[in-house]
């Protein structure tokens, strides 16, 4: 069933118009996030660049950039995501837990 939704998504992302296969693209990332992180990456971060006013584009975005080595980009999709909804508490804590990390990283005067 899986596949078939992807494949449906995928058939779905084709045919609409870009700026408004944000959303679909979205939702492949949904889907492929548990099973395939790296597809899920690729169809977030096609998502941004569609519609950078997509905020879930964005959350799902902060969301998949996990690991250490993404924390700058794991930093800007949260700063993204505060932009274009100001109120979200979830990305103003996770913004500021990324920027505790970061403060201990920094050499001390």
């Amino acid at each position: 069933a899986t596949i078939d939704t992807a494949r449906s998504l995928r058939a779905t992302i084709a045919r609409t118009p870009w700026p408004a296969a944000a959303v679909h693209l979205v939702n492949l990332a949904r889907l492929e996030e548990s099973s395939d992180r790296e597809q899920a990456l690729m169809a977030v971060r096609l998502a941004c660049a569609a519609d950078p006013s997509e905020v879930d584009a964005w959350r799902m975005l902060a969301k998949l950039l996990s690991a250490p080595a993404e924390v700058f980009q794991h930093r800007e999709a949260l700063t993204r995501v505060l932009e274009l909804a100001p109120d979200d508490s979830a990305a103003r804590s996770g913004l500021n837990k990324v920027d505790s990390l970061l403060q201990g990283w920094l050499p001390s005067k």
